[in-house]
């Protein structure tokens, strides 16, 4: 009988999948810092891209009054545009690859 409250975290090679799917392309993951930030207050958003995205630059495209952000190729079409800093390139086990961590402080 399966524990089915933890869905497919109950067992470890539906762990190991959900952490490998996790690691796929590029993924933000709500990587923020400060999670609920005050007014006013800048936020850390971070990025991780796999061997498979040949990147060279990463950008946040983002808006303050609700709107969706839109941009593509670093040309802003709504809100506004920080580019990506790239902080380490590690060995990640899930994977089984080289992962990037990009980060971006939003004013």
């Amino acid at each position: 009988m399966s524990n089915f409250i933890f869905g497919t975290l109950s067992e470890e090679k539906l762990r190991l999948m959900h952490f490998q799917a996790q690691r796929r392309g590029i993924q933000h993951g709500r990587m923020l810092n400060p999670l609920d930030p005050a007014p006013g207050d800048p936020v850390a958003v971070e990025a991780l891209t796999d061997e498979s995205i040949d990147a060279t630059h990463c950008a946040v495209y983002y808006t303050t009054d609700g709107s969706t952000p839109e941009g593509d190729r670093l040309h802003v079409h709504c809100g506004s545009l920080v580019l990506m800093e790239r902080v380490e390139t590690v060995w990640d086990i899930f994977s089984w690859s080289f992962c990037t961590r990009w980060r971006a402080i939003l004013p």
